[in-house]
């Protein structure tokens, strides 16, 4: 429902910067330059309202693109360092992490 109304949802950390950003019903995920995701509940009270997650060490490990399949329950992760993840959004962890030659810059 729309509210007509807006709210900061996360505010970042120190030198933190964000390169992409999804929703699901009930949070945001956002990705970062350094290789890092983050899950910001937008449920009140979520006791584990805000969970972040490395997932590439790598130089050049920009996430570039976040995707929510709510029907399957998992998030499609694509980085710059050439990995597609798939981060199960039972469980929160991440089940495949497919190697391509190239940057990843969306997934579908």
């Amino acid at each position: 429902p729309l509210s007509n109304r807006t709210d900061s949802v996360y505010r970042l950390q120190g030198g933190q910067v964000l390169s992409c950003l999804a929703a699901s019903e009930d949070c945001v995920w956002l990705g970062g330059f350094r290789g890092e995701i983050i899950r910001q509940s937008l449920n009140a009270g979520d006791a584990a309202a805000t969970r972040s997650w490395q997932v590439s060490l790598d130089d050049n490990g920009i996430v570039n693109h976040l995707r929510v399949n709510e029907r399957r329950q998992e998030l499609l992760i694509s980085n710059n360092d050439g990995h597609l993840r798939i981060l199960n959004l039972s469980t929160l962890g991440i089940e495949e992490d497919l190697t391509l030659p190239w940057s990843i810059n969306a997934s579908a």
